[in-house]
């Protein structure tokens, strides 16, 4: 049976002090259930060094969507769940921390 996959969407916006923290956790997370085939980022408008920050880290997963005038969090999500096609979407926000580098396994598991 193939695992299903998951999507992880992120709206930054001026969040360099934490989003490239953020993408390493979520990059090097352990997943036996699932198969992440996509960690997309949305800049809603940053005007400080998230775009860079994520452009910096190298990994096939990262999808960067760069919009310059920010319309919003509401705005920008609905905009990118329209093009999903994964089995699974997690939201997280782009200053989180997360507490183990089973995250996603538990909160993927229910």
């Amino acid at each position: 049976m193939k695992n299903p996959t998951l999507t992880i969407v992120i709206c930054a916006r001026n969040e360099e002090a934490s989003i490239g923290q953020l993408l390493q956790s979520l990059i090097s997370q352990n997943h036996r259930n699932f198969e992440i085939t996509n960690i997309v980022v949305v800049s809603d408008g940053s005007t400080d060094k998230t775009v860079d920050l994520v452009k910096s880290i190298t990994s096939p997963k990262i999808t960067l969507h760069e919009y310059q005038k920010s319309m919003g969090k509401a705005y920008r999500l609905r905009q990118i769940y329209s093009t999903l096609v994964s089995d699974l979407v997690v939201q997280l926000d782009s200053d989180i921390t997360l507490c183990s580098i089973n995250f996603l396994d538990y909160l993927v598991k229910p």
